[in-house]
């Protein structure tokens, strides 16, 4: 992961109150402790904020711009992303049908 990410994470995290919630907090302070941030990784982050709105528009298009580049960087397309999360999902929800 680029240390420009990492900055960004640990400045997100010290977003005020009203900008982020204290659960979205956390999980970027556990960004920046993880030697390796994945896309996924950011992903779980979006999908937070966007179902609970832990976060303002601003910092989720902040995220979101991480996680395009992040995309970029791993060759991995937006659709196979989505595809490869849910999977997740599911295999999260169902493990005995793993």
């Amino acid at each position: 992961m680029s240390s420009d990410f990492r900055d960004v994470f640990v400045m997100l995290s010290d977003a005020p109150e009203g900008q982020i919630d204290d659960g979205i907090r956390a999980s970027l302070r556990q960004l920046v402790l993880m030697e390796r941030v994945k896309s996924d990784d950011v992903l779980a982050i979006l999908d937070v904020c966007a179902h609970t709105a832990g976060a303002t528009d601003f910092v989720m298009a902040v995220l979101d711009g991480i996680w395009q580049a992040m995309l970029e960087e791993e060759g991995i397309t937006r659709e196979e992303a989505f595809k490869n999360a849910e999977a997740r999902r599911l295999a999260f929800e169902n493990p005995h049908m793993v």
